[in-house]
C-alpha cells in the first residue's frame, strides 16, 4: 500500500535512492542531538539545573525528603561523600545537603543576640546554614563541629557574649590546636580550652545525683557520647536541665532528639566523659 499522499506516480529510481540517502542522514543526526541532549542534562552544573527546576529555595519547601534524597544521589558530583552519608543517615539534616551547592559559599550575618540575652542554655544546630557549611577540621561544621556548637550553646548561656557563635568557637578552636585530624574535638577543648572563652570547667563522676545537683546550680554539662542513640562513632550533646528523674539535653544535629527527656540508664552506656561548665 502506498502511504505517500502527496504524490501518488511511481518515483523514479533514483530520486527514491535520494530519498533514502536523506531520511537516514536526517535520522542520524537527530539521534545524535539527542544523546548530546540526555549527556548534557546529566552533568549540568548545579546552578543552571537549579533555573531549570525553578526556584532552589521552593524546591527545598516542596519536594518531599525522599525526593531530595534521590536528587543528592543522582548527583554525587555536587556533594562530599560526607555530605551524602549525613543525608543517608540524618532525615534531618535533608534541607542542609540538598542547599549545599547553593549555599556552600555564602557568608551570612550570624547574630545570636537574642540566645545570649535569653534564660537557660540556647539550642543550636550544627547544620544551621549561617554556620553549617563553614570548614571545620577534616570538614565543615556542619557534620564535624558538634563540639564547637555545644560549646557555643554553653558560653551564650553563661557569658551573655553573642560573638560566641559556632562559627567563632569553631574557628578558634581549629586554630588552638583542639581538632584531631580523623578523630575530631579534642577533650581538652572542654577541659582547659574553654578558660580562653572565659568558662571555668570541672570534668565529673559518671554520677546522676552529681550531675542533678550541677544542674540544678546552673551549670550545664556537655558529654562526650559514643555509639548509640546519638551517633556510630563520637559526638558531643549539653546536658541543661534535670526534672521528673530525667535529663534534658540540647543535640545539636538532631532537634528530634533534644525534645525528649532523658532518662540516667539510657545515656550512662553512652557517656565517655562529662564536663560541668560555670563562670567565676
Amino acid at each position: 500500500m502506498n502511504h505517500d499522499c502527496t504524490d501518488r506516480r511511481p518515483p523514479e529510481r533514483g530520486v527514491r535512492w535520494l530519498g533514502r540517502v536523506f531520511w537516514a542522514v536526517a535520522g542520524a543526526v537527530l539521534l545524535g542531538a539527542a544523546l548530546l541532549l540526555l549527556q548534557g542534562l546529566g552533568h549540568t552544573p548545579p546552578t543552571a539545573r537549579a533555573a531549570e527546576d525553578g526556584d532552589w529555595e521552593q524546591n527545598a519547601q516542596t519536594l518531599s525528603a525522599a525526593d531530595k534524597l534521590d536528587y543528592i544521589r543522582a548527583h554525587p558530583e555536587d556533594y562530599t561523600a560526607d555530605l551524602m552519608d549525613l543525608a543517608e543517615n540524618n532525615g534531618e539534616a535533608i534541607d542542609y545537603v540538598y542547599l549545599y551547592p547553593l549555599r556552600k559559599d555564602d557568608t551570612p550575618e550570624i547574630d545570636l543576640t537574642d540566645e545570649a540575652a535569653g534564660e537557660g542554655v540556647p539550642r543550636l544546630i550544627q547544620w544551621d546554614a549561617r554556620w553549617g557549611y563553614l570548614p571545620y577540621g577534616d570538614g565543615l561544621i556542619g557534620y564535624t563541629g558538634c563540639g564547637p556548637t555545644c560549646l557555643s550553646m554553653v558560653a551564650l548561656a553563661l557569658t551573655g557574649n553573642a560573638d560566641l557563635t559556632p562559627a567563632y568557637v569553631a574557628r578558634w578552636a581549629e586554630e588552638g590546636g583542639y581538632y584531631v585530624s580523623g578523630s575530631g574535638t579534642a577533650w581538652s577543648l572542654m577541659s582547659s580550652g574553654c578558660a580562653q572563652l572565659g568558662l571555668t570547667s570541672a570534668e565529673l563522676p559518671l554520677d546522676e545525683l552529681r550531675m542533678a545537683a550541677q544542674l540544678e546550680q546552673g551549670h550545664p554539662i556537655i558529654c562526650s557520647m559514643g555509639p548509640g542513640d546519638f551517633t556510630t562513632r563520637g559526638h558531643f550533646v549539653v546536658l541543661w536541665g534535670y526534672e521528673d528523674g530525667a535529663f534534658r539535653l540540647n543535640d545539636p544535629n538532631s532537634p528530634e532528639r533534644s525534645e525528649r527527656a532523658w532518662r540516667f540508664e539510657e545515656l550512662s552506656g553512652q557517656i565517655k566523659n562529662l564536663w560541668a561548665f560555670w563562670v567565676e
